[in-house]
């Protein structure tokens, strides 16, 4: 059933039929299978197949969710922490990402690296965000990089560590952050900060638009592109990779050193 759900979901040997795919995931969640109620949820919160009911679908994620289907898992917990409003709903959701976070999720750990840096939904707690916040980054998620590189850049709640800031932007950037490339070219071409740097400024901005360029090429459908994307990570291979690059992008710096993920 759940071969078939997502044979017409994603149009796998056939045409997208969503009508078919909502039919089959419904029977393999009556007949309790997790990734059908996973994807069953799914369409029925967002109206995949026109048919919205965001009571109901939320239930069939929730269940897919408890059984520890990861994808199901950190949608859940965005949903409860983002839209409930009630303060048990945010515990839950918050328990689950600290539950994914604690298995590896660098998505998981980015959202509440970010919880914790605005108090939006928890208490503030700086050291619970960098200490979030370090780990994604350990796995390169460029959203980390980027807001723990701020959190350097402006010296929020920790000392201010300009080199560190441009090391973390250079690593988002490298892993295709426009916005990234882009701070990078306004802290090279102002020179308030580092030395004024034209030819880097130059060279980060050519990165933005390319960046920019590819993401707006339109990609097939997939599972990665329409459900959230859990990260795994980078090689040490991709790692050295990254590493050479950005030695040639900053005359005189050193390679790129490994991001301490610690307590602070």
């Amino acid at each position: 059933m759940s071969f078939l759900a997502e044979k017409y979901y994603f149009g796998i040997g056939t045409r997208v039929d969503y009508a078919k795919a909502i039919y089959w995931s419904k029977k393999g969640a009556d007949a309790n299978i997790t990734y059908c109620h996973y994807l069953y949820g799914h369409m029925l919160y967002y109206g995949t197949s026109k048919q919205i009911d965001k009571n109901l679908g939320l239930m069939h994620l929730r269940i897919a969710a408890e059984t520890g289907h990861q994808h199901a898992m950190l949608l859940t917990a965005r949903i409860l922490i983002n839209t409930s409003g009630k303060k048990e709903s945010i515990e839950e959701g918050v328990a689950f990402l600290i539950k994914l976070a604690s298995q590896g999720s660098a998505d998981a750990q980015f959202d509440l690296g970010y919880q914790y840096s605005l108090g939006k939904n928890v208490q503030v707690d700086y050291k619970k965000s960098m200490r979030w916040y370090k780990k994604a980054s350990e796995q390169c998620h460029v959203g980390a990089l980027y807001n723990l590189a701020s959190m350097y850049h402006c010296g929020n709640a920790i000392k201010q560590d300009i080199d560190k800031a441009i090391e973390l932007y250079e690593l988002a950037g490298q892993n295709g952050m426009d916005l990234a490339c882009r701070t990078l070219k306004d802290v090279y071409s102002e020179g308030s900060l580092v030395p004024k740097d034209l030819s880097l400024a130059a060279y980060w901005e050519k990165e933005a638009s390319r960046i920019k360029r590819e993401a707006e090429v339109k990609k097939p459908p997939s599972l990665e592109n329409i459900f959230p994307k859990l990260s795994t990570g980078v090689s040490n291979s991709r790692r050295q990779r990254l590493a050479e690059k950005r030695s040639l992008s900053r005359k005189g710096s050193e390679m790129l050193e490994h991001i301490d993920i610690g307590e602070n």
